[in-house]
């Protein structure tokens, strides 16, 4: 990895004359957001949905048409009930209470989102996994976290609920979440 400049890795599995191989991609960082706008994906493409790597394509095709309705993110539904983002883990806050998506269902076991719980757990925050439908998130502050933008505030969903921003909390977890962060050598 360079020393200098903004960097977004990739190690990739891929087939090449019949033997898997893998593959390091070194890739500019995108321009890094604060905060987002998501919309209700048009179904759920992933044929392996615990595991990040093997649907990206699919994935980013959903986010893709998440953009034509002005949104940055797409929200993944399963039974209608919120489940994963397209790029990014789902957390929400209601009275003092971060909640998540259960593990039951079809979700990427989030590295940041793991992060931010162990966060939680670190500072007396409860944290409980809770079955939602999107109308039931009106008025919660929702965030979409990932390794590449750690903790980002959902300012609105595309016809979907009213959400509630808490901008001072969300700074606050913001630099918590950045204080873990340690240099490569």
């Amino acid at each position: 990895m360079p020393a200098d400049g903004a960097w977004f890795p990739r190690f990739e599995l891929v087939r090449a004359r019949e033997a898997l191989r893998l593959r390091f991609r070194l890739r500019p960082a995108p321009a890094l957001t604060e905060s987002l706008v998501v919309a209700t994906a048009d179904g759920d493409p992933r044929r392996v949905p615990h595991l990040k790597g093997p649907d990206i394509d699919r994935l980013s095709a959903l986010r893709q048409r998440a953009q034509r309705v002005g949104a940055q993110e797409a929200v993944i539904l399963d039974g209608g009930h919120v489940s994963d983002g397209a790029t990014s883990a789902l957390l929400w806050w209601r009275n003092g209470t971060l909640f998540a998506p259960p593990f039951s269902l079809p979700r990427v076991d989030s590295v940041a989102a793991r992060t931010v719980r162990g966060i939680a757990a670190a500072v007396g925050v409860p944290v409980e996994e809770e079955t939602v439908r999107p109308s039931e998130l009106d008025g919660a502050v929702l965030w979409a976290v990932n390794a590449l933008h750690g903790i980002r505030a959902v300012t609105s969903w595309v016809d979907g609920p009213a959400l509630a921003l808490d901008p001072a909390r969300t700074d606050a977890w913001r630099a918590r979440f950045a204080a873990l962060a340690r240099p490569l050598p």
